[in-house]
């Protein structure tokens, strides 16, 4: 429960110091546009015309930066957040005793590594890479402290930074013109961070 309150008394004091008021407009001007949002089937764009599109909103090195930080934190508090699902059915059904595989996360990033593979496979060997590092981690932290609480503080705190950084572009998030983009974030940071360019 005190980690709860710490978390929280953070949360609350970036908030009011830092971007309250300029991320409180910010989504007020943002909602407007999730009206407009669809999931229209589209033609299958490839990896490099997916980069492209996201990098036009993505072009002050302050926002990249952020980015850098924040996209693999949301992953990151996401994978906990699904782990901390009770997985008992998983666990009684396959009888591995292997908790790290054992869980909703394991399972829902199976299917996100499909959408991967569709788009590049070295890049799906990447984020299967990150996210089995995502996986080991939380369950570790989980043996210390709630995952959930943990999850959501750093989930809040990511998505807090992520709207700062949109702020200082000047641009809206990308996954305001298609949801899809909340998963070439990820691959985009991984591309950016790790490619030999």
């Amino acid at each position: 429960m005190a980690y709860f309150g710490l978390v929280a008394f953070l949360v609350s004091h970036i908030w009011n110091y830092f971007w309250g008021y300029k991320i409180l407009l910010y989504l007020k001007e943002i909602s407007l546009d999730l009206r407009q949002l669809t999931l229209k089937p589209q033609k299958m764009r490839t990896l490099d015309q997916w980069f492209a599109e996201y990098a036009v909103s993505h072009q002050n090195p302050k926002n990249k930066a952020i980015h850098y930080i924040c996209v693999p934190a949301i992953y990151f508090s996401i994978v906990g957040l699904i782990m901390s699902i009770p997985s008992g059915i998983i666990a009684n059904t396959l009888q591995l005793n292997a908790p790290i595989i054992e869980n909703w996360a394991f399972v829902v990033l199976l299917f996100v590594l499909v959408f991967y593979i569709r788009l590049s496979v070295a890049m799906a060997a990447k984020i299967a890479l990150f996210s089995a590092i995502c996986l080991v981690v939380n369950y570790y932290i989980s043996q210390f402290v709630p995952l959930w609480i943990f999850s959501i503080g750093v989930f809040v705190i990511a998505w807090i930074g992520q709207f700062y950084g949109h702020n200082i572009e000047g641009k809206k998030p990308s996954f305001l013109k298609d949801l899809q983009f909340l998963l070439i974030g990820p691959a985009w940071v991984v591309e950016n961070l790790f490619s030999k360019k």
